[in-house]
């Protein structure tokens, strides 16, 4: 708990006190109500600090969600940016026709990868590549028995794609 709130609390608490002290002969006379809360304790103070204090906190979780935003923005265009120099030096390397070069910060070369499950209809696909429960694709089990060379009919595996693997040094 803040500052602030602990204060908004402990006036609250003094306010009670005192109302509660005084309730015969303050009755329903709000305005002495007023005047007693105001006179004794700090509450209405309080209360506008209080204000206050949400007020900056607002302002200041308006102006974190603005600055995530554009971090998040900078992060997607350096992640386009990281992909698209790998694709360049990708290329880069299949033109040289070399498959790795070493330099002094790092050594690429051009990676295989693996192929993935394409699945072209999942109702011929068996019931052992089906998870239990909710009738979900188990893509894991299914890329075990394509690359075992298995002929799983509605499923297939892609053709492998290159990539540019840098391992700085």
């Amino acid at each position: 708990m803040n500052d602030i709130a602990r204060r908004l609390e402990a006036e609250t608490d003094a306010a009670l006190v005192l109302l509660s002290a005084y309730h015969d002969l303050l009755a329903d006379d709000d305005g002495l109500k007023e005047d007693m809360i105001e006179g004794q304790t700090n509450l209405n103070e309080t209360i506008r600090r209080a204000v206050i204090r949400i007020a900056e906190i607002d302002a200041m979780v308006d102006g974190l969600k603005g600055l995530a935003d554009k971090i998040s923005n900078r992060s997607e265009r350096l992640t386009a940016q990281k992909e698209h120099l790998r694709t360049a030096l990708a290329i880069a390397l299949e033109v040289a026709e070399k498959r790795r070069l070493e330099c002094d910060i790092a050594t690429v070369s051009l990676v295989s990868g693996q192929g993935k499950v394409l699945v072209t209809n999942e109702a011929d696909i068996p019931a052992e590549f089906w998870k239990r429960g909710d009738p979900k694709l188990d893509k894991k089990e299914l890329l075990k028995a394509l690359k075992a060379k298995r002929d799983i009919p509605g499923a297939h595996l892609s053709n492998s794609e290159t990539y540019v693997k840098v391992n700085p040094l």
